[in-house]
């Protein structure tokens, strides 16, 4: 019906301008979209980040209050730097290509690492039980991750900042969410260690000890 009215009053002429107008609406805002569009994208992946990085924040902090709780009463200035130092730590890959002897250097920059948490927590612990002193050394793995990831992602926000690159913002968006399960996974084995709980394959014999127990 209101292309009949149209019509009727001469409206070829009418859908004619307005055909018109909508091709030079969208010509101008076309180029609108390409400088703009790429714009709020970054501002969104900002936004995200930020809120992302608050909560890895959280993770990071709360895994370093677990881990200190059960570590040491009072951390003096010293071990303080130390735990601080390691927490940065970061693994040199071998060198070489021949992968003849890759295993074998892999294996002992692992070894090297490991014989390095073992010396800061066997040396600044409280207790001297074995045990304690294994779980402490795993959960100390779990303030690592949790500060690795809120690093990492940080150090994503700062880069989109700087480049603008819009591939890399698609890319971390699509990362936000695993990072984010990676730290909170990373926050409750902390927990679980500290608390001395049964992992992995340690639960069957849990299960059949208390089966045991219950049928004498």
């Amino acid at each position: 019906m209101v292309f009949d009215a149209l019509f009727a009053i001469g409206g070829d002429g009418i859908l004619q301008q307005i055909f018109m107008i909508v091709q030079i609406l969208s010509f101008l805002i076309l180029p609108a979209l390409l400088i703009f569009f790429p714009r709020i994208m970054i501002w969104q992946a900002d936004r995200k980040l930020e809120s992302a990085l608050v909560d890895l924040e959280t993770y990071r902090n709360d895994t370093e209050v677990l881990f200190l709780d059960k570590f040491a009463s009072d951390i003096e200035n010293d071990t303080r730097k130390k735990f601080d130092s390691l927490r940065d730590f970061k693994f040199s890959a071998p060198t070489g290509i021949d992968p003849a002897g890759m295993v074998g250097k892999l294996e002992n920059v692992l070894d090297s690492s490991e014989d390095k948490f073992n010396r800061f927590v066997e040396g600044n612990a409280e207790t001297e039980d074995e045990e304690e002193l294994a779980d402490l050394n795993m959960a100390f793995k779990g303030v690592m991750g949790t500060h690795q990831i809120f690093k990492v992602m940080r150090h994503f926000r700062q880069l989109i900042k700087k480049t603008k690159m819009i591939y890399l913002v698609q890319m971390v968006t699509m990362m936000i969410p695993i990072y984010k399960e990676l730290a909170e996974a990373q926050k409750e084995a902390t927990r679980a260690f500290l608390d001395q709980a049964p992992i992995g394959d340690t639960i069957g014999p849990l299960v059949a000890a208390k089966l045991i127990e219950s049928d004498e």
